[in-house]
């Protein structure tokens, strides 16, 4: 090495250039923690459970399409009843209900094995970052789908209620969040 070289100092953009790469590195790192998080949160974090504990020691496992069913009609009951819906109102609502049972299990079913993928994943020797993001792409699917068909129900159910009614449900939904 000649004197010149091993005296020589970064210039500007190379210190720019180089602390740009190390905070790059950080970013990715916090980018991938938070994956991880979301995957996590997804998973864990499942219709059924609520705040207040209603329903939490049901919120894992498997669940059979009966009692997907009556859960179901209970929250149509639910809703009818809160809303002072009229007779052609609780067949609507129901209706917008009566079909979500067995997309329910199976969604759930594909939770259930998720989870399990993730835990080996993460449970393994040396974590694979592929099969982390090829879970969380499955995930994203997953909750894409769910929240897709929970939209289309709650758009059915919004649709057979009166603005007051919704607004109703809204103030109720508001207090007991």
């Amino acid at each position: 090495m000649s004197p010149e070289t091993s005296n020589h100092q970064p210039t500007e953009l190379q210190q720019k250039v180089r602390e740009h790469r190390e905070r790059g590195r950080g970013r990715r790192f916090f980018w991938f923690i938070l994956a991880a998080l979301a995957v996590v949160a997804v998973l864990y974090g499942a219709p059924g459970c609520s705040r207040h504990g209603r329903w939490h020691h049901q919120a894992d496992g498997a669940l059979e399409v009966g009692e997907a069913e009556e859960r179901l009609e209970r929250a149509a009951t639910w809703i009818a009843d809160e809303a002072d819906a009229t007779d052609e109102q609780r067949e609507g609502i129901a209706a917008a209900f009566e079909d979500l049972a067995p997309e329910w299990v199976r969604l759930r079913a594909e939770r259930e094995a998720l989870k399990a993928r993730l835990a080996t994943v993460l449970a393994a020797e040396e974590i694979d970052s592929e099969a982390l993001s090829a879970a969380r792409a499955d995930a994203l699917v997953l909750v894409t789908e769910a929240s897709r068909r929970a939209l289309d129900a709650l758009t059915e159910v919004a649709g057979t209620l009166e603005v007051e009614q919704r607004r109703e449900l809204i103030a109720q939904w508001k207090e007991h969040r």
